[in-house]
């Protein structure tokens, strides 16, 4: 009875949205009756099928969405940014707050938030916080600064939300440390006053972390003073595979190894990012370097990329345009060795995007 009343009823909605049915209460009635009295009509050999089969796709449904390893579940927000887009009719960015992402920051209001515990002034005090969860913090004079300890278990794209109040002139400065206590990226997060919000909304652009113990440090940014400004912040933290760039590949030391034929999407955390990749060829043989815009995150700016030998002498080097939504080919014929491959950004760029790297 169910499944039937659902379909009739979205079919009357799609006729009110079309504008067939203009009398939108009335209808209901009739829909439901005229359900029961098609179920009814059913032997019970085939309301059993039909109940069966409804069960089994509610399962495989469930079962795809919690999966980590699923298309569906890998791909969540694009699913839902194509739905928002087909029903309403609207861009899904539109409804992005302040800074380009994939991931709409939480309204203040919508959750409780947990608020910091002083005194937190220094990594050795840090709040212990989780993942997906709230936080509130305040700095009480000019000499505050506020730490957060939070962990990722496994290798991850990591980005950041963050809130403050937007009807008092000040700003933010958010840091990112390690467990050494070293600088891996830094944000800034000032009011605008030209804006009528009560409330300045931002998610940070996509850091990947592997898995390990981390800081986070909120300041008072110098030049706009943030002092007795409620804050609010979340971390959220989504599990990648092995396609993924595993930071921290800065150096040579310390790159990713490309398998041939094997895509491999990365991005630059900030524009002073370095992303190195290591390729062992066991046979001489003409290599193909396919270099694009990863489905992953919208990338903008320019890329430059150079493949080195063990030496670091440049082999071959080249500009990749993501603005022009196409790929760079390149192709090179190089003896068996070990060759390193280096991914910066060419100028400003947004650094949420991400990039795919192919070697053919």
């Amino acid at each position: 009875y169910i499944l039937v009343i659902i379909v009739l009823i979205l079919n009357w909605g799609s006729e009110i949205h079309m504008g067939v049915v203009k009398d939108k209460m009335g209808i209901i009635k009739d829909k439901i009756v005229t359900g029961f009295k098609l179920f009814n009509k059913f032997t019970k050999k085939y309301k059993l099928f039909i109940i069966i089969i409804f069960i089994i796709l509610i399962f495989i449904f469930f079962y795809m969405l919690t999966n980590k390893d699923n298309f569906i579940a890998k791909n969540a927000d694009n699913i839902i940014s194509n739905l928002y887009e087909k029903v309403t009719g609207k861009n899904s960015k539109d409804i992005l707050p302040g800074d380009i992402n994939s991931e709409n920051i939480t309204d203040s209001n919508s959750l409780d938030s947990i608020k910091e515990k002083e005194s937190n002034n220094d990594v050795n005090n840090s709040n212990t916080i989780k993942l997906k969860h709230k936080y509130e913090g305040n700095l009480s004079d000019e000499k505050d600064i506020d730490y957060y300890k939070f962990t990722i278990t496994n290798k991850s794209k990591v980005s950041i939300e963050f809130e403050h109040d937007n009807s008092k002139d000040g700003g933010f400065e958010i840091k990112v440390l390690d467990s050494n206590k070293k600088e891996i990226s830094n944000y800034l997060s000032l009011t605008n006053l030209e804006k009528k919000s009560s409330n300045q909304s931002i998610v940070f652009s996509t850091l990947r972390l592997p898995k390990g113990d981390y800081f986070l440090s909120i300041d008072d940014y110098k030049i706009k003073k943030s002092i007795d400004i409620d804050y609010f912040f979340r971390i959220i933290a989504k599990e990648e595979n092995d396609t993924f760039e595993t930071e921290f590949n800065n150096s040579i030391d310390k790159s990713s190894k490309i398998v041939i034929d094997s895509p491999t999407i990365g991005n630059l955390s900030n524009n002073s990012d370095i992303d190195c990749f290591s390729l062992e060829l066991k046979e001489s043989k003409k290599i193909t370097i396919d270099l694009k815009q990863a489905s992953t995150g919208l990338l903008v700016g320019k890329l430059n990329l150079k493949l080195e030998n063990k030496s670091g002498q440049i082999l071959h080097e080249f500009n990749y345009d993501a603005n022009s939504n196409s790929n760079k080919v390149q192709s090179i014929v190089l003896e068996k060795d070990i060759y390193y491959i280096k991914i910066t950004t060419k100028e400003t760029i947004t650094v949420n995007g991400d990039y795919e790297l192919k070697i053919k």
